[in-house]
This record gives structure tokens, sequence and C-alpha cells, in this order.
């Protein structure tokens, strides 16, 4: 799969069961595969923000204005976490917005 772009389009998958524990924490359940997963913080802040699809430069921008931190270093491990989200078939990737 190609690298991730900012106007690169993504979303968590639809039919995915997902419930907010806290404020920072979430689990899914894929329930065709029997599998579940949880996140928190940071993570669970990109989950929420793919629940429609969005792009990687709106998720980026959502995390630094949550969190204090270095605005390559969010987009890289944005980036980092959508491939990982993709890769395990929790989210998917759409067309590139032009």
């Amino acid at each position: 799969m190609s690298e991730l772009s900012r106007s690169t389009v993504v979303s968590a998958r639809p039919d995915l069961l997902s419930t907010e524990l806290s404020d920072t924490e979430r689990v899914m359940l894929d329930a065709d595969k029997g599998r579940y997963f949880g996140v928190e913080h940071v993570a669970n802040t990109i989950w929420s923000s793919i629940s429609e699809p969005q792009t990687v430069g709106a998720v980026c921008d959502v995390v630094l204005r949550s969190y204090d931190a270095a605005p390559d270093d969010v987009e890289a491990d944005t980036v980092a976490f959508l491939e990982q989200l993709i890769d395990a078939g929790l989210a998917v990737r759409h067309d590139e917005v032009r």
C-alpha cells in the first residue's frame, strides 16, 4: 500500500461496533471475525475523528488542537496509526480529495 498523504480520505469501517468507555477510552468489536480492539487517549481522538470520512490532514488538525505536540510528530504518528487501522481492517481508505 502506498503511504497516506494529507489529502487521503479515511474512515472507520461502518459495520464495526464501537463504544466509548470514558472520555479517553473506547473499544471496538469486529463481530465478523470475533475480535475486539481498545484504544486510549490520542488513538481514541483519531478513531472518533474518522467516524465519518475525513482527510488525513483534517485528522491531524484535530489531534493538534487537542494535544500539545509538534506538528511533524503529530502527522507522522497519526499516519502510522491510520495505516495500522487500515492494515488491521478497522478503517478504510477512500480516493484522495483533489
